[in-house]
């Protein structure tokens, strides 16, 4: 594979090499990374007559503030024996502390 290279300049005057993406990674592997999930929080609500609502036990979160919400689903044992944890837990190690102390 052909290493692509251009010249850019800065504001001051000076020149660099700037280089594909690829070539930066250096690994064709790491593009191919398991994407994490960082909005899992929002995912598990979704709003009712002006509510957010748990998708899992179906009790009232916190319509603003994202932590309380987190911390409702960290609790929530409906959330903790999904699949949806089971997916979101690679993202979040709180939630994976929650998870594996779920099961046991």
């Amino acid at each position: 594979m052909a290493e692509q290279q251009a010249l850019i300049s800065t504001e001051g005057g000076r020149v660099g090499l700037a280089r594909s993406r690829s070539d930066v990674q250096g690994d064709q592997n790491a593009s191919k990374k398991q994407k994490l999930d960082k909005n899992w929080v929002h995912k598990q609500t979704t709003e009712q007559n002006g509510q957010q609502i748990c998708n899992h036990c179906r009790e009232n979160v916190s319509n603003s503030n994202v932590t309380r919400r987190k911390e409702h689903l960290l609790d929530c044992k409906s959330f903790l024996g999904s699949q949806e944890a089971e997916r979101a837990a690679g993202s979040d190690p709180k939630l994976k502390e929650a998870v594996e102390k779920y099961r046991y």
